[in-house]
């Protein structure tokens, strides 16, 4: 069985960007402004690595959406178990 991209919803930007990680370790609203501070005062305006208070990396990541706000489609491939395999979010088309 070949694996396919397949829509599974949408993601809505607002800040221009998107964050990932672990829904346990996010958010606290005084650190969305830290993070999203840090990520363009770094100049890294298209990815941003946000690490674990210790310092080493897997907290999350900043990704620029693109060209900005807007509704994005999410797809996922899954296994042969249909388990989620890989996750794409399509901010530009072509």
């Amino acid at each position: 069985m070949r694996s396919v991209w397949t829509e599974v919803g949408v993601i809505g930007v607002d800040a221009g960007c998107v964050l990932l990680g672990d829904p346990c370790y996010w958010m606290k609203e005084e650190d969305y402004d830290k993070y999203i501070l840090e990520a363009y005062s770094k100049k890294q305006s298209m990815t941003h690595q946000i690490k674990y208070d210790m310092g080493h990396k897997g907290k999350g990541m900043i990704i620029s959406s693109g060209y900005g706000d807007g509704l994005y489609p999410v797809e996922t491939k899954f296994n042969k178990e249909g388990r989620v395999k890989e996750v794409r979010i399509r901010f530009i088309d072509g």
